[in-house]
This record gives C-alpha cells, sequence and structure tokens, in this order.
C-alpha cells in the first residue's frame, strides 16, 4: 500500500507539471501577431520546397541555420501558419524540453527530488517559456542542447556492449551536427560538449579513438556548411563584447542584478558542494570541501561557462580581425 501511495504522488507531481508546462506554453498562444523575427521565420517556412526554404533562408534571414526552417516548414505544411500553428512547433519543443530536463537530473543524480525540482524549474521559467510561444529557432535550440548533453550522459550506462556503446555514440554525434546546423551558437555549445566529455572521459568511457572519431566526424559534417555563417554581412553587429557582458550574460537567465548572480551562484555551490572530514588510513583530517556528484557539477559549469567564453572570445577575436580588413564582423546575437 506505501508503494502504491509512493508511487501515485509521483505520477500526480509529474501530471501536475506536465499540465503546468503546457498551459503555460500554449494557452492564447494565438493572441499576438507575428512580430519582425516571427515574420522572417514563418517566411522562410512558407517557401514551397526545401530548395526554395534554403534560398529565402540566403535572402532575408542573416542566422542561415538551416535545420530549424526545414523542420517547421514540414510542420506548416502539416498543421498550417496560423499563429497558433507556426507557434505551435516550439511550444511542443519547450514542452519535451521540461521532459529532458527530468530525465537528465534522473539520470545524473538518482534522485527523484532533484528531477522533480528541476523539471519543475523548467516548466516555470520564464525565458523558457517566452521562447516556447515564438516561432524562432530558440525553444528547439534548447531542447537540442537538453538532448545532446542527455546523449552524452547516456555514454556512462551500464550497458557496455560494442553494438550499444556505438548506436549511442552515433546519436551523440548526431546530436553535435544538429547543434551546428541549428544555430550558430550550437557551434559553441557542441564545443562545450566536446571539453565536458575529454574532462571526464573515463567516467563517460570515451577512449582517446572514440573521442576523436565522433567530435571530428561531427566537425566534418557542419564544417560544409560553416562558411555560410561568416560569409555574409550580420543582421545586427555587437561588436567587441565587454568582460562586463561575460559576468552579466547569466542574469539574462535569472532576472534581477550582480547580487541577484551572486546570490544564485550561492545556492549552487550550497546544492555541488559540502563540508565534510576528509578521512585517510583511518583518521580523521582537517575539514574540506567536497565536489558532490563531481561529474554532473564539472559538467553543469562547463555547460553554463565556456559557451558565454567562446562567444565573448569569438568577439574580440573577430572585431580585431575585421578592423584589419575594414569588414563588419559576425558576432552571432544570442537573442
Amino acid at each position: 500500500m506505501r508503494r502504491f501511495l509512493a508511487i501515485s504522488a509521483r505520477v500526480l507531481a509529474l501530471g501536475f507539471i506536465a499540465v503546468l508546462a503546457v498551459l503555460l506554453r500554449v494557452f492564447r498562444l494565438e493572441r499576438l501577431s507575428f512580430w519582425y523575427d516571427e515574420v522572417v521565420t514563418m517566411t522562410v517556412a512558407r517557401a514551397e520546397s526545401f530548395r526554395e526554404v534554403i534560398a529565402t533562408l540566403d535572402r532575408i534571414d542573416a542566422t542561415r541555420a538551416p535545420l530549424h526552417p526545414l523542420l517547421l516548414h514540414v510542420w506548416v505544411r502539416v498543421f498550417g501558419d496560423s499563429e497558433f500553428s507556426g507557434r505551435g512547433f516550439s511550444a511542443v519543443c519547450g514542452i519535451i524540453t521540461v521532459a529532458m530536463v527530468y530525465r537528465i537530473a534522473r539520470r545524473l543524480y538518482d534522485s527523484q527530488a532533484t528531477a522533480f525540482f528541476a523539471a519543475w524549474l523548467a516548466a516555470i521559467s520564464p525565458m523558457l517559456v517566452v521562447y516556447s510561444r515564438e516561432a524562432r529557432m530558440y525553444a528547439w535550440l534548447v531542447l537540442l542542447t537538453c538532448a545532446a548533453w542527455d546523449a552524452l550522459f547516456l555514454l556512462r550506462s551500464e550497458d557496455q556492449s560494442t553494438r550499444g556503446r556505438w548506436a549511442r555514440l552515433l546519436w551523440y554525434g548526431l546530436c553535435l551536427v544538429a547543434l551546428g546546423y541549428s544555430h550558430p551558437l550550437g557551434l559553441f555549445m557542441a564545443i562545450a560538449l566536446a571539453m565536458a566529455g575529454a574532462i571526464d572521459a573515463s567516467s563517460y568511457g570515451f577512449k582517446v579513438g572514440e573521442w576523436l572519431i565522433v567530435h571530428l566526424g561531427a566537425a566534418t559534417i557542419v564544417a560544409l556548411w560553416l562558411r555560410r555563417y561568416v560569409d555574409h554581412p550580420p543582421e545586427l553587429i555587437m561588436g567587441m563584447l565587454p568582460i562586463r557582458y561575460l559576468l552579466g550574460t547569466p542574469i539574462g537567465w535569472t532576472g534581477g542584478n550582480f547580487r541577484t548572480l551572486a546570490g544564485c551562484v550561492l545556492l549552487l555551490c550550497v546544492g555541488l558542494f559540502s563540508l565534510r572530514r576528509r578521512v585517510v588510513n583511518g583518521r580523521k583530517r582537517r575539514l574540506a570541501l567536497i565536489l558532490e556528484h563531481p561529474v554532473a557539477g564539472r559538467s553543469l559549469l562547463v555547460w553554463l561557462v565556456v559557451p558565454v567564453a567562446l562567444l565573448w572570445v569569438y568577439s574580440r577575436a573577430a572585431t580585431r580581425f575585421s578592423d584589419r580588413r575594414g569588414t563588419p564582423c559576425f558576432v552571432p546575437h544570442p537573442t
């Protein structure tokens, strides 16, 4: 009876989170007309064929990322191109993202409570909700990013059969390729994933040959399109980003100011670290900070820091290069 009640409570909790995620993303989805960026996206998606989608993308969308427009093209062919239908693809991506966050937390921490809390935060996150209610590619990019990290964490599975191992590696590699074709910023996240895999190679069972094959293979496929990201003037010139931008970007995720950011960082540290005495040769030593779930902690650090840092470094390098050539630099805007 106790087990039945526990299972029922979990089902009810998941159901409540799922219903809330759906309502926040689809309620009155069609209320507002498409705004400018959505009009650009929908114009590309409404093209008559895949070839015309790419041609229109080249003409009017500075991102030049093809995967989302092609998927949205299929979506509007099936469900129509109204405000509700056009944004429906992003809404579905946002809802699945909540489930993916639950799965990642469950896989990393093996804790039902942690997974529930993570899914709850994903369901009510204002930024995730807003992007899930737009026809742009950001909800898709977030879902794909979560899928890629989940694919990386899946490599820690106890199933080490050769066939299963290579199937998981293939799925991980496909996620990296999809990131590269979904948005220029996806390239930075792919680099972060590669770094996380290298830092904890033993935890993921990566051999040197495996790691190189997967990442170099994905990089080779993405390189076929890479030139089209940088061969045209940007729609928005950001220029050289200041160090304050690097420190302030997470505030866009949390809201508030630098004090709020400091509080969030402190909260993360409380969750990631514990203060315990080390025991060496049966003797207790001085108190030390212990990183709980080290793979999860290091992955979180890479996930949050590396893409933003890469964008900052790239902005400075690209600006200096463009100044020498006298041409505008392409710095992908995160929003």
